[in-house]
C-alpha cells in the first residue's frame, strides 16, 4: 500500500480508494504516505464515514461516480437519486479500468484551472487551482459524457470567479481530453459555514456568519411576535468621529484623551475603537475584566467613567478580514454595544476612506468629524480629502487637530540659566539664547492651522507639541489626562473638548446660507436664515479667495460666478467662468457670520 501510495499519480489513487472499498484501505495506507504523494486535497479524512460513504477531508468532498450497475436501481430510484449516490458497496469493484483511468485525466486537467480570487490568503502556499482548494465536489462519466460539479466560495463567485474558471474548466477539457463528446459544468455557489465549534461566543458574535445565525435564530423564536430593538445607539445623542487620512498621526490618543476630557466636563461618554485590523483602545486604555455579552449585545468595559469597545477586547490575537467581513464587524461593534444614554460616542477611526468610514456614515446617524493631522505636507493633503469625503456623506468637520506640531526638551530651562550666569552672558545675548532654545523646534515643518482655517473657515483648530507625557501615559495604559490632570496635555485636551461640545450644539444653530448670482445686475446675493440679505460683486467676492493660483489684481472684466457649492457648515465652493475654483469660508464675507 506504502509503494503504490507513494508511485502512483495522485489522481488516480482516490478513484482506487473508492472501488476498492475505502475502509479496507484505511488500515494500510498511512496518511504520510497520502500526503507524501501529493494528495492531500483529494483524499478523505480517515477518521470516519458518512452517509453513503463519501468522506469529507480538509477541503470539502469529491464524488467520483460511473456508469455500472447499480444496486439502487432496483429500488427504482430516480435518476437524479441515483446520481448523487456515491456508496463504497454500489461502486466497489464494478466500476471499469477506463472509467477509473478517465476520472484521473479529468483530475489531472482540473489542477491546471486557477483563479486568483480562489486563493486563500491565509494559507498562501495552498494553491490557487479548483483541485486544491477541494471545490471539485463531483465527476460523472457516462461512455464518453462528463459532467463536473464545482462548488465556489461565495467571496469568489461575487468577484467574477465562476465565469472565469467555467471558461478554463471548457477550454483545457476540450483541448486536454479529446475523448470527450459531451461535456456539462455546474457551477455553484458553496453554502455558508456554521460558526466554527471552537469560536467563543464574542468571536461568533463579531463574525458575519455568527451575525446571521443569530439573526435567524432570533427571528424563528420570535415569529408572530414583535421584535424587540437591540441595544445600541438609541440612546446615544451624538456620534462623534475622530480620522485621519493618514496613520501615525495620533489619531487614537487624540480621540481617548478627548473623550476623557469630555467626561472629565460632566459628559456622559463612549468610545469605539474601529480600526479592526489594528485596535489599538485596549493598549492605551488597561482593562483586566474579560469581555461580556448579554443576549445579542455587547457589554462594553468601563473605566473612569467612560465606557470602552474595540476588537481588541473580543479577539486580542490576529484576525484578518476581507473587505466583506469588516462591515458587518462595523454594525456590531457600533450598532449592538449596550451603550446606554450617551452625550457622546467618540469614534477612532481606522486611517483612509474606505469600508468603515463608508459604513459608519451610511448605517448611523453620525453628529460631526474630528480631524488629525501633523505639520507634514503630506499629512495636510490628507486632511483636505478628509474633509471633503466627509461632506459628500453630509458629515461636517468641525475641529482640526495638529499633533507633532514641536519639541522642546525637559529642564532646558533650568540649565540655560545656570549656563547664563556662570559664563556672565549679558541681558541682551541671554534674551536671544533663551528665544532661541526655548522656543519649541518645528522638526516636522511649519503649521498648517492657519492655512486650514482659512481654507475651510474651521475656527477650532488645535496645535499639540509632541509631549513625553503622552507617550508614557500610552505604554502603561492610562489616558494622559487621567495620569497627570493638571499637566500641559491635559490642558489642551480639555480646550478640544470644550470646543468639540460647543461646536456640536452650534450645528443645530447654524444654517448655511443661501447665495445666488443676479447677471442682470452683475451681484451676488446672499440670503441669511434670520431673513437678512447681504449683497456682494463677484470681483470683491473672487478677491477674497486665497488660494495661490488666484490673482487678485488681474481679474477678467467679466467674471461672473457659474455655481455654488456648500462644503460643510462653514464654506462655499465657488466655480467661476474663467475656469478657476474657490474655496470661501462663510466669514470672510459675512460681516456677521458667528
Amino acid at each position: 500500500a506504502k509503494m503504490l501510495a507513494s508511485s502512483a499519480p495522485s489522481w488516480l489513487l482516490l478513484p482506487l480508494l473508492l472501488s476498492t472499498g475505502v475502509d479496507a484501505w484505511a488500515a494500510g495506507v498511512t496518511r504520510a504516505a497520502v500526503v507524501a504523494a501529493g494528495a492531500r486535497s483529494l483524499l478523505p479524512n480517515f477518521g470516519g464515514a458518512t452517509s453513503h460513504g463519501t468522506r469529507s477531508h480538509g477541503y470539502g468532498s469529491v464524488q467520483m461516480l460511473a456508469d455500472t450497475p447499480h444496486p439502487c436501481r432496483a429500488r427504482s430510484l430516480s435518476p437524479t437519486s441515483r446520481r448523487v449516490c456515491s456508496s463504497p458497496v454500489c461502486l466497489s469493484g464494478a466500476v471499469s479500468t477506463q472509467t477509473l483511468l478517465r476520472q484521473s485525466e479529468v483530475m489531472e486537467v482540473l489542477s491546471e484551472v486557477e483563479d486568483p480570487a480562489l486563493l486563500d490568503h491565509t494559507d498562501p502556499e495552498g494553491g490557487s487551482d479548483v483541485v486544491s482548494r477541494g471545490l471539485v465536489r463531483a465527476v460523472v462519466i457516462t461512455d464518453d459524457s462528463v459532467n463536473v460539479r464545482i462548488e465556489m466560495p461565495t467571496e469568489a463567485a461575487s468577484a467574477g470567479a465562476g465565469e472565469r474558471v467555467r471558461s478554463s474548466c471548457e477550454k483545457l477539457l476540450r483541448e486536454g481530453l479529446d475523448w470527450i463528446s459531451d461535456l456539462e459544468l455546474e457551477i455553484v455557489r458553496q453554502p455558508a459555514a456554521p460558526a466554527s465549534s471552537d469560536m467563543s461566543p464574542l468571536q461568533q458574535l463579531a463574525s458575519s456568519e455568527g451575525l446571521n445565525e443569530r439573526q435567524a435564530s432570533a427571528s424563528s423564536s420570535t415569529e408572530g411576535t414583535e421584535t424587540a430593538l437591540p441595544p445600541g445607539v438609541a440612546n446615544v445623542a451624538h456620534i462623534v468621529a475622530v480620522a485621519s487620512c493618514k496613520g501615525g498621526v495620533g489619531k487614537s490618543t487624540t480621540a481617548v484623551n478627548m473623550a476623557f476630557s469630555l467626561a472629565a466636563q460632566g459628559h456622559r461618554v463612549g468610545i469605539v475603537d474601529l480600526d479592526v485590523h489594528g485596535p489599538s483602545l485596549p493598549t492605551m486604555v488597561s482593562v483586566l475584566e474579560r469581555l461580556q455579552i448579554d443576549g445579542e449585545a455587547l457589554l462594553p468595559h468601563e473605566v473612569g467613567g467612560v465606557k470602552l469597545m474595540s476588537m481588541g477586547f473580543i479577539n486580542p490575537g490576529v484576525m484578518p478580514l476581507r473587505g466583506a467581513k469588516v462591515t458587518p464587524v462595523v454594525q456590531q461593534l457600533v450598532g449592538r454595544t449596550a451603550w446606554g444614554a450617551l452625550d457622546y460616542l467618540i469614534v477612532d477611526m481606522p486611517p483612509g476612506t474606505g469600508d468603515v468610514q463608508l459604513t459608519l456614515s451610511q448605517d448611523f446617524s453620525v453628529s460631526a468629524a474630528v480631524l488629525v493631522t501633523t505639520p507634514q505636507r503630506l499629512s495636510f493633503v490628507d486632511v483636505v480629502k478628509g474633509v471633503e469625503m466627509f461632506d459628500k456623506v453630509g458629515i461636517p468637520t468641525i475641529a482640526v487637530v495638529e499633533n507633532m506640531c514641536g519639541l522642546q526638551l525637559d529642564g532646558v530651562a533650568a540649565e540655560l540659566e545656570s549656563i547664563i550666569e556662570s559664563h556672565g552672558i549679558n541681558e541682551e545675548g541671554a534674551e536671544q539664547l533663551r528665544a532661541l532654545l526655548l522656543k519649541p523646534q518645528q522638526i516636522f515643518g511649519d503649521s498648517h492651522v492657519q492655512r486650514l482655517q482659512e481654507m475651510w473657515g474651521i475656527s477650532a483648530s488645535f496645535s499639540l507639541p509632541l509631549l513625553p507625557e503622552l507617550a508614557k501615559s500610552t505604554d502603561v495604559g492610562t489616558p494622559a489626562v487621567l495620569a497627570d490632570p493638571d499637566g500641559q496635555a491635559a490642558k489642551i485636551y480639555s480646550e478640544i473638548a470644550a470646543a468639540v461640545d460647543a461646536e456640536v450644539r452650534a450645528l443645530k444653530e447654524t444654517q448655511k446660507p443661501a447665495l445666488l448670482y443676479v447677471s442682470e445686475e452683475n451681484t451676488v446675493y446672499v440670503g441669511l436664515a434670520n431673513g437678512e440679505q447681504q449683497k456682494i460683486s463677484p470681483i470683491e467676492l473672487r478677491r477674497l479667495c486665497r488660494s495661490p493660483s488666484n490673482n487678485p489684481d488681474n481679474l477678467p472684466a467679466d467674471l461672473k460666478p457659474l455655481d455654488f457649492v456648500p462644503m460643510g457648515n462653514y464654506a462655499v465652493s465657488v466655480r467661476w467662468s474663467d475656469g478657476h475654483q474657490s474655496l470661501l469660508p462663510y466669514r470672510s464675507f459675512l460681516s456677521n457670520w458667528p
